[in-house]
Parts: structure tokens; sequence; C-alpha cells
């Protein structure tokens, strides 16, 4: 508050100061405790809305001599401020305005180095700057008639949390394929009947992204596709870890082709893999059959499944990382996987015609389902590939499978607190976390004001907090 008393400013040349942030910031005293306040706080947005900025102050051990206080950081934060709030903040020297995704990043990084911000690029404890590794929703739906795109619109709304630098989505009848995509968010890029109008089929695919690979230009906007084998779109929520070696790969002798890669992204990547390897299982087929003096090499559509799922299993023992894919396979259907270990999500639903058939969506959370009239069905399995024919038969196939590790900041931070991921909700995660950090708070014996979530994705855990110890 206006109590507040600077007592020094350093450069983030400082020893300590340096290493922490990587930029300049103040130290405040108030009420005898010192906090520090960044000074390259962003102060565009005041007065705007949602666009407002935050109040930051932070208590640290690790700022240099002259702070000796040996409590962690703590954070204090207050929302929406308003333009006269920020003026008199302004002439009281108070602290400097932060975004919360800052807030998060900062706090996190004080005494460890590590920072983490909210999908943007910054300066590293280094100096160097880094693009943080963020994560995308996808969504797929196969209908048995009617127009599936203004469902994926829906659906893709209903992730747009997931992602906001792009979206994109293409439609089919298994005649002819649909595609728009453009950097935005998803009303942005869909934003008219006349945009929609032109997405026709009863089955699709959409993605909201944020790049973990690559960079933000709109050519790497998802879905990807490839010609050949088949026919094939596309998307992608994880990060490949092994991209060089398997780029590599494609790229020479043992390839089947020398694939030509257009965009720097390890999703394009991991369908040209993918590709590659439904060359070379259909390849073996026809040599296998004309071994056996069949005349008939074409392969029936159940054979290409399994080609297809042949392939899945290739990938998965090539691909290292996280990844849960959705594709459009022209002759098979819509197929969803999963890696070996789950560590992103993917859910499967379903709901029942008025005839009695049945409908299906595959989508990072099942969040998207309820309102588009789809109930959860179960979690897809790790190293699970699901084929939903042309038809609508499911079926289904364990490529690789190893023990489950999803990514724990999925309950955490990304998913949103009304989905239930690995048979786990999130929203009841989160509140064991409030609760287990309330009995830390006790043990620790620390003296504490108020409870404020920052990001307010943390709202959750700090209403359990407030409520364990009974503060506002």
């Amino acid at each position: 508050g206006r109590g507040g008393r600077q007592e020094r400013v350093e450069s983030a040349s400082g020893p300590r100061q340096g290493r922490a942030w990587g930029r300049r910031a103040s130290i405040w005293t108030l009420s005898g405790r010192p906090f520090v306040c960044t000074e390259a706080a962003e102060r565009r947005g005041a007065g705007n809305g949602a666009d407002h900025p935050h109040w930051i102050m932070v208590m640290s051990r690790t700022l240099g001599a002259k702070v000796t206080t040996p409590h962690a950081f703590r954070v204090a934060v207050g929302t929406s401020p308003s333009r006269g709030a920020m003026a008199e903040a302004s002439r009281s020297r108070m602290c400097p305005s932060m975004r919360a995704g800052q807030v998060a990043g900062h706090a996190r990084g004080i005494s460890t180095g590590r920072q983490l911000h909210e999908g943007r690029t910054f300066l590293s404890s280094k100096g160097k700057r880094r693009l943080v590794a963020r994560k995308c929703g996808i969504i797929g739906i196969f209908k048995t008639d009617g127009q599936a795109s203004m469902e994926l619109y829906e659906g893709l709304l209903m992730l747009q949390h997931r992602g906001q630098d792009s979206a994109g989505m293409v439609t089919t009848d298994w005649k002819r394929f649909h595609e728009k995509k453009e950097n935005g968010l998803v009303k942005e890029v869909f934003h008219s009947k006349e945009v929609m109008d032109k997405l026709p089929g009863n089955v699709g695919i959409g993605h909201v992204r944020y790049p973990t690979a690559g960079t933000p230009s709109a050519l790497e906007a998802q879905p990807f596709f490839v010609n050949s084998p088949l026919g094939m779109f596309l998307i992608h929520n994880g990060n490949i870890t092994n991209t060089k070696e398997l780029k590599k790969d494609l790229q020479g002798s043992n390839s089947f082709f020398n694939r030509c890669l257009r965009t720097d992204s390890d999703s394009e990547v991991l369908l040209n893999v993918w590709a590659d390897a439904i060359h070379r299982a259909h390849q073996k087929r026809l040599i296998s059959r004309r071994r056996d003096s069949q005349s008939d090499f074409e392969l029936t559509p159940s054979q290409v499944t399994e080609v297809v799922f042949e392939a899945g299993k290739e990938l998965m023992t090539k691909a290292k990382g996280a990844y849960s894919c959705v594709a459009l396979v022209k002759g098979v259907g819509l197929v969803g996987f999963r890696d070996p270990n789950g560590i992103r999500p993917m859910v499967l639903g379903r709901r029942k015609t008025p005839d009695g058939r049945e409908e299906w969506i595959l989508a990072s959370e099942d969040c998207a389902f309820g309102p588009i009239g789809f109930e959860r069905v179960r979690d897809v399995a790790p190293g699970e590939m699901i084929v939903i024919s042309e038809s609508g038969e499911l079926i289904s196939s364990i490529g690789v499978q190893e023990d489950l590790t999803p990514c724990i900041f999925e309950y955490i931070y990304l998913a949103r607190p009304d989905s239930i991921l690995n048979d786990i909700s999130v929203y009841e995660f989160q509140l064991a976390l409030g609760s287990r950090l309330a009995s830390k708070v006790r043990e620790m014996n620390w003296d504490v004001d108020m409870v404020v979530p920052v990001p307010d994705g943390s709202r959750p855990i700090a209403i359990e907090i407030s409520s364990r110890l009974g503060l506002p």
C-alpha cells in the first residue's frame, strides 16, 4: 500500500538480482518486510477490462545483502484496477504493474532461475530469448450425417484455453477435404457463416495451437497434410523430443521417399514418420501377396486399416516425447492415438442419434463434450490407436504401451477444472492441492493476510486454502 518505502534500485547486473530476474528491479519495505518489484512491467491495458495489468509484490530472501528476512517468497496481487487507481499507484510509487502470467513466472523463478511465462517470449536467466513450451487443444468428430464443422467450432471454443495462437479445421465427406486455418482465436478464424459453409462434410478435425516447436507462423498452423499415402491430415498436441533424428531419417536413404518438410514443426515431422511407415507396411503386404501368387494385389479396407495400425506401432517406437494426435485418413477413417506413456491427454466420447446410430468424438478434454451433446466414454489408453471407420465402426489396437505417466501440469494449470483426465477430476485434484498447501502453511507457521489466485486458473486451489485457513 501507500506505506511502502523504496529502499534501493539496482540494475540487472547485480550479482543475485540479475540471475533471478534478468531485468531492473526495486526492493521495497512494507511493515518491515522486503519486497521486490520489476521495473520492466507492461503498463498498457489499464482500464480495459480483461486486459488489465496486475500489481505484484514478491517477498524473497535471494536478492542481496540488505534483504535478510528469512521468509520464502510470497505474492500479493490485486486484480483489475481502475485507471484512477493506476494513476494513484503511479503517484504513490507503488509496485509497477505486471500481468498474471509474468507473476507466475517470476514467482517460480526467483530462487531457482527457472521462469514460466503464459504464452510469450521473454528473457531467460541467461539473458537469451526463448519460447516456453506450450500446449494445444485437439478435437475430432464423426457424425452419421449433417455438417460437422459447427460442432467442431463449438468444441474448439471449449478448448480455446489450450491455445490462442492459431486455429484450424478440416472436414470431409470422404470424397474431398475442406481446410481452413489461420493465426488468431477460433472466433476470428471462423468468423462468419460464409466461412463455415465452405467446410461441408460429416467428419472433421479441429485444432487450437500454442507453438511448442517451430515458429508462430501461420504456415505452421495445424492441421498438416501429406498427399501420399492415402491422403492424411493430422493435428497434434505435445512435443517430440527427438525431432532432429527423425528428420535425418526422413530425408535420408532410410526413408521410403526422401521427404521434403515445409516447416520446422515437430507435428509435421510426426505426420511424415507415420506416412513413411504406412508406405513401408503397405509395400510389405503387396510383396507378400505377390510371393503367394495372389492375382489381386489390391488391399481390402480392413487390410488397409491393419496397415495403419502396424505403421502406428512403428511410429510409437520411433517418436520420443509427448503426443496425442487425431487424423483424417482417406479410405480408413477418423484416427486418434496417444503416446505410450499417456503424457498428453485424449478422451473418447459418444452420442446416439434418434435412429440409434452412434456418433463419436475425440478431444484433449471432455469439457468439450457436454455443450455439443456427447457423453464421456473413457480415456484413450497410453499407446492406443483408435480408428472410426468411414461407416462409423470403432476399432482399437494397442501399439506400444508403457506405464501411464501423465503430465501433472495438465491438472495444475492447463486443463479446465470441469474436465476429467485419466479418470481423475481436475477440480478435485486442485482442491486436494489446496488442502495440502494449507497444511504446509500451518506447518511453516507463516503469517498470511489473504489468498490470491495467480494466474486465475489456480482459483480452486486458492478457495480451498482460504477455506482451510479461514482467510479472505
